[in-house]
């Protein structure tokens, strides 16, 4: 599943494919666009890639 990010604090729009749970993703389908949501933080070994409530997150 690919992720497309915008939004404050990221510089141009990104698309990322994290492995995620069918959990995860749902959530990120309701995602608020209304900056009410939450900070999110993905790890994967010693990377980290940190969504601020902010972002504006489509699941494609």
């Amino acid at each position: 599943m690919t992720l497309r990010l915008r939004g404050p604090g990221i510089q141009e729009r990104r698309a990322v494919a994290p492995q995620l749970p069918p959990q995860v993703i749902a959530f990120l389908r309701e995602w608020p666009l209304n900056g009410q949501g939450i900070n999110l933080m993905l790890t994967c070994g010693d990377m980290v890639m940190v969504l601020p409530r902010s972002a504006q997150v489509a699941v494609c």
